[in-house]
């Protein structure tokens, strides 16, 4: 029987699943030119974007370790989803130009359920074994 704290911890780990794809399908456009009229793509050739870019990727990347821990090794799994939280934003607005209320609240949301998840589980599972 699975436990509230499993739970949050469970749509943690979607939400920033879902939060995660998104970097890696705006490098997929940018690699295969699906988009190649559009503004985000002139934007793109026309400034630095290597550097952000890769930041982005890097969020992505970061985002499925934090799934990945989040199962195997909770506290690290929490560490990397903080990391993300904080990057995610900042990086989207970089790379967006404008602010995005769903890439804002939907990390802190994935923060808060973690760090529930997380914190309390192990505060179960003590109370359990004890």
């Amino acid at each position: 029987m699975s436990t509230s704290a499993e739970k949050a911890k469970r749509w943690a780990q979607w939400i920033v699943a879902y939060l995660s794809l998104s970097p890696f399908l705006v490098a997929l456009v940018l690699a295969t030119h699906v988009y190649p009229s559009s503004p985000f793509a002139h934007r793109a050739r026309k400034q630095c974007f290597c550097a952000r870019a890769l930041v982005w990727f890097g969020c992505g990347v970061l985002g499925i370790i934090g799934v990945v821990l989040l199962s195997l090794r909770p506290i690290y799994g929490f560490v990397a989803v903080v990391i993300f939280t904080v990057l995610y934003e900042p990086t989207s607005v970089a790379i967006w130009h404008q602010p995005i209320m769903l890439h804002y609240w939907l990390p802190l949301a994935a923060m808060g359920l973690a760090t529930y998840g997380v914190f309390v589980g192990k505060e179960q599972k003590s109370l359990r074994e004890g």
